[in-house]
């Protein structure tokens, strides 16, 4: 069985195109009007969507069964409208706490001032996570979002 999975999940990222055809022939897509395309991971239980930012693409995803959560499609939809708010923030807390953890594991303080915003993950009842991209691809960095503040960055290898 993890092997199907697997070759499933290669399949996806190496097939995007036609993983969307699928996708969209089994209902599993749906337009939204800020927030693009979501296509449904019946596996996640979620809608995975991106959108772009200035250089780059941030990856989204919405709890949801058949369709996503109305309220978390609303809360995304805030977030991305005032995204330069919600990128300030983040990243005023990242350099305070690259600060904060300096003097004590200076490595780590630098590993966190190199971190980059890969993806929202909202959750019904949790905190919105916000995972990174950092220098090295085998430490996952995570922090939550909620009510306006960043809080809880961790790393886990």
């Amino acid at each position: 069985m993890d092997e199907t999975i697997s070759a499933i999940d290669i399949w996806t990222k190496a097939s995007p195109g036609a993983h969307q055809i699928i996708s969209r022939a089994r209902g599993h897509v749906q337009k939204d009007p800020q927030l693009g395309r979501l296509i449904r991971n019946v596996e996640a239980e979620a809608w995975e969507g991106d959108f772009r930012v200035r250089d780059r693409t941030v990856e989204i995803l919405i709890d949801g069964k058949k369709e996503p959560d109305p309220a978390l499609v609303a809360r995304a939809r805030g977030l991305v409208a005032d995204f330069d708010t919600f990128e300030r923030r983040l990243n005023d807390y990242l350099a305070q706490t690259a600060k904060e953890w300096a003097s004590e594991t200076p490595e780590l303080a630098a590993d966190i001032s190199a971190l980059r915003l890969a993806s929202i993950k909202l959750r019904s009842g949790q905190p919105v996570l916000v995972d990174f991209n950092g220098p090295d691809v085998d430490v996952y960095w995570s922090c939550e979002y909620e009510d306006g503040m960043f809080s809880g960055l961790d790393f886990d290898c």
